[in-house]
């Protein structure tokens, strides 16, 4: 088989497993905050929203690159500062609470959830889920 004709089985395999996966999410309703598949080509199954659970771990996720880039940016600050003279010998401590400073906003986030719905997000749901139950 030419490279070509191998190229073309391929685009057409995708192609067939992407319009498969269409119909399997035209197929899905929403019902009390899950998905349901209905009877067709799939198990019917039910799969979770999670959206709390997957906000917290996304800030998180977020909280640690802040705390890490806060101390990497200090790490980096600190070498101009010793190349001018601007400092005499590398401050660990001073890296230290900027590891830890990096880290308040998210860590404030996460443990009180103050700024809560204000991204809109639970609107963007209920207004896919009114779409999805109206097919």
């Amino acid at each position: 088989m030419t490279r070509a004709a191998e190229s073309a089985a391929k685009a057409a395999r995708a192609k067939i497993r992407f319009e498969a996966a269409q119909k399997a999410t035209r197929r899905a309703a929403v019902e009390g905050g899950e998905v349901v598949l209905e009877k067709g080509l799939m198990k019917p199954r039910r799969v979770k929203y999670g959206t709390k659970q997957a906000a917290k771990k996304a800030i998180l996720q977020t909280t640690a690159i802040d705390a890490l880039l806060a101390g990497w940016q200090d790490i980096g600050v600190q070498d101009i500062y010793l190349d001018v003279g601007a400092q005499d010998r590398y401050s660990a401590v001073q890296t230290g609470l900027s590891l830890a400073l990096g880290g308040v906003g998210g860590g404030l986030h996460y443990t009180f959830g103050k700024a809560d719905g204000i991204s809109g997000l639970a609107q963007a749901m209920d207004s896919a889920k009114a779409a999805a139950v109206s097919r």
